[in-house]
């Protein structure tokens, strides 16, 4: 009896358990490339997505270059500073605030009878487009 029980571990549980064993470790290594598949895939997602952020910014400011350039052309600064807020807003919907900023230096112009928004808007960036603030970008 006991050689038909050392036969049957042997023959049958022995190798079961070195299947077993391949098994598990052959898992651990699909799971691994499921992983790296998975993160590569979301990896392409995010890319092309920060390239479509990307190209749709680039193209507003294109937009919005071409409108300050229309409103520029072949006119006094001093004019187009004083009315740059209301003009921009109505030709470019995505303008919040206009303002207008003359040489390295000075600070950017706001008409004195502005709009709160344009005026809070100066008060609150004004030492930072005065180039007397620092401002860490992420």
């Amino acid at each position: 009896m006991k050689k038909v029980a050392l036969v049957f571990v042997v023959a049958v549980i022995l190798p079961s358990l070195v299947l077993a064993w391949l098994a598990v470790r052959s898992l651990r290594d699909q799971q691994f490339l499921l992983e790296r598949q998975q993160s590569l895939l979301d990896q392409r997602v995010t890319d092309a997505l920060a390239k479509n952020i990307s190209d749709y910014l680039a193209q507003r400011q294109q937009e919005f270059s071409a409108q300050v350039e229309s409103l520029a052309a072949n006119r006094d600064t001093q004019t187009v500073a004083a009315q740059f807020d209301n003009q921009i807003r109505q030709r470019w919907p995505l303008a919040e605030v206009g303002f207008w900023r003359h040489a390295v230096g000075q600070n950017p112009l706001a008409a004195p009878n502005a709009r709160p928004a344009a005026q809070m808007f100066r008060l609150d960036n004004s030492d930072f487009l005065g180039n007397l603030e620092a401002v860490e970008v992420y």
